[in-house]
């Protein structure tokens, strides 16, 4: 494999381990607005659901987009497409998806 096939396929591990990150944080938005407007409405099982799905999500981009963030780490250290604007932006946007949960949890560990 070439090595801008494996930086290909890495963007593609970072993408795709984002996207269900981004779906749960939509849903829970989502699910914050019906709860605002409708008070009461919403179940347990609502909350379960919102909960899985977090989680869920947030294993999905650990494990998929985290693979992808090492393997471009990796890919670029060896010199391969080192200015490739796309690698940073997944790689920002990943790590975020990642440090942002915990941050939120610490603070309110600490609150």
């Amino acid at each position: 494999m070439s090595a801008s096939r494996k930086l290909r396929t890495a963007h593609f591990l970072m993408f795709i381990g984002v996207a269900p990150m981004a779906f749960a944080a939509v849903f829970t938005a989502a699910a914050f607005c019906y709860t605002h407007a409708h008070p009461g409405q919403a179940g347990a099982s609502d909350a379960f659901l919102l909960i899985t799905m977090l989680l869920f999500g947030y294993a999905t981009t650990l494990i998929l987009g985290g693979t992808g963030v090492v393997w471009s780490w990796f890919l670029t250290k060896q010199g391969i497409d080192k200015l490739w604007t796309a690698t940073v932006v997944l790689r920002t946007i990943v790590m975020t998806a990642l440090l942002l949960p915990l941050l939120w949890y610490v603070i309110l560990l600490f609150r």
